[in-house]
C-alpha cells in the first residue's frame, strides 16, 4: 500500500507535491505555527502542503496506472483560491485551513477527478468535497 499524491496530471507516491503558489505555502507555514500553539501536533513540512482533491488513503500499487489513466481524463483551469477558513476534524485530530466558498472550477475538478477514480474502479473516501490544506495532525 502506498499513499499518492495527483500532482500536474501525474501520479507520484510518498511526499513532495504542493500545487501551492509560494505566497500560500508562506501564510500555511504561517497559520500552522500558530495552530501549533494553540493545538500542538505535528506541523505538515512546507514541500508536503497540498490541496485533497480526493483522498485516497492507503492505495495498492496495482491501482497506480489505473489513477495515472483517470487523472489523465482530467483537465484543471487555473483558478483563484482563497484561504479563509480554519477548521479541525476531531476525529482524526486535522487542523486545517480551506475556503468559505468553492470556486466552481476546483469544485468541477474534484467532481471529475472522483468521477474517473469511481470508473476506474479505484476506491476513494466519497464523503463530501471539502478543499483544504492540511496544517496540522
Amino acid at each position: 500500500m502506498v499513499r499518492v499524491f495527483i500532482p500536474d496530471n501525474s501520479v507520484t507516491t510518498g511526499a513532495g507535491c504542493t500545487g501551492l503558489t509560494s505566497s500560500s505555502t508562506n501564510l500555511a507555514i504561517a497559520y500552522s505555527r500558530e495552530l501549533q500553539r494553540e493545538c500542538r501536533g505535528k506541523r505538515v513540512p512546507p514541500q508536503n502542503l497540498h490541496a485533497t482533491l480526493a483522498f485516497l488513503g492507503n492505495t495498492p500499487v496495482d491501482k497506480l496506472d489505473a489513477i495515472r489513466a483517470a487523472a489523465a481524463k482530467v483537465t484543471a483551469p487555473a483558478f483563484d483560491l482563497l484561504i479563509d477558513r480554519p477548521g479541525y476534524w476531531q476525529h482524526n485530530t486535522i487542523a486545517w485551513a480551506g475556503c468559505e466558498v468553492v470556486p466552481a472550477d476546483l469544485q468541477r475538478v474534484s467532481d471529475d477527478l472522483r468521477a474517473a477514480l469511481a470508473s476506474a474502479d479505484v476506491k476513494f473516501d466519497a464523503k463530501p468535497f471539502v478543499p483544504h490544506v492540511t496544517l496540522l495532525r
